[in-house]
């Protein structure tokens, strides 16, 4: 979100969310913008662990899509159609 500009539709709480989408990162290793606090792996399990729905739409499988509910591989370049529906 803050990495592609403002985000218009209210705010988003990562601690109160049921599902989380990331698209084209691995915040597990870069610990860039995506999953919040200083030790992300710990923040997604706690997330996890309390029923959050963890989506990556990634053609790779990284450490942060092999701990998704449910992992979209497109080819590169295609994640825009899925994002377009």
């Amino acid at each position: 979100l803050a990495a592609h500009g403002h985000w218009l539709g209210g705010d988003v709480d990562f601690h109160e969310a049921d599902s989380w989408m990331l698209v084209g990162t691995n915040p597990l290793v870069s610990k860039a913008i995506g999953i919040p606090g200083q030790n992300p792996s710990q923040s997604l399990r706690a997330a996890v662990e309390r029923g959050m729905k963890l989506i990556v739409i990634d053609p790779r499988r990284s450490q942060t899509a092999a701990r998704a509910a449910i992992h979209l591989q497109p080819r590169p370049g295609e994640d825009v159609t899925i994002l377009a529906g």
